[in-house]
């Protein structure tokens, strides 16, 4: 395996990030054999049905951060295991909510994420869908922000045109 074709290279030299830049990291359709995703991640650039399907990857080092953001998860020795592994995944799910916030065309949206592995990728993350009654025909902008601790925030706008299928009604 030589380095050029793995994704090293844009961890050593970032490039310059354009918010008016349709980066094709940020569509599915366009990125059918990415192997590992370093950006969240919509279906098209061209959004025609009644969704939107957002993708978020979570990375393992981001663990680091969620007992100063939601605190410790406390097991429960009362539970059984069932009980145990079920409030686990919720505390957890609510955690990937409390530093992932998503905006579409400024507004803030309560996306109800749930936990995911990315089909292609197979990399953990969270899944959630915007229905269309918040779109807006045309172009629209969602805004993806990762905040981990007061230190580090990622953030990424992903522009995509919404045509309303006249078919679905």
């Amino acid at each position: 395996m030589k380095i050029q074709d793995t994704n090293i290279p844009h961890l050593v030299f970032p490039k310059d990030y354009d918010v008016n830049l349709m980066y094709l990291s940020y569509y599915g359709d366009q990125n059918p054999d990415e192997s590992f995703l370093l950006t969240p991640q919509i279906q098209s650039d061209i959004i025609e049905g009644e969704t939107v399907k957002l993708f978020i990857p979570v990375f393992h080092h981001e663990r680091n951060y969620q007992d100063a953001i939601c605190g410790d998860y406390q097991e429960d020795d009362s539970w059984s295991n069932q009980e145990e592994r079920t409030k686990s995944r919720k505390f957890y799910l609510d955690c990937y909510n409390k530093y992932h916030k998503v905006t579409l065309n400024g507004q803030l949206l309560n996306v109800g994420f749930l936990k995911k592995d990315h089909a292609v990728s197979e990399q953990f993350g969270i899944v959630g869908f915007i229905d269309r009654e918040f779109l807006k025909k045309g172009e629209n902008t969602l805004v993806v922000t990762k905040t981990l601790g007061d230190v580090k925030e990622f953030k990424w706008t992903i522009p995509f045109y919404y045509q309303p299928n006249t078919q679905l009604k």
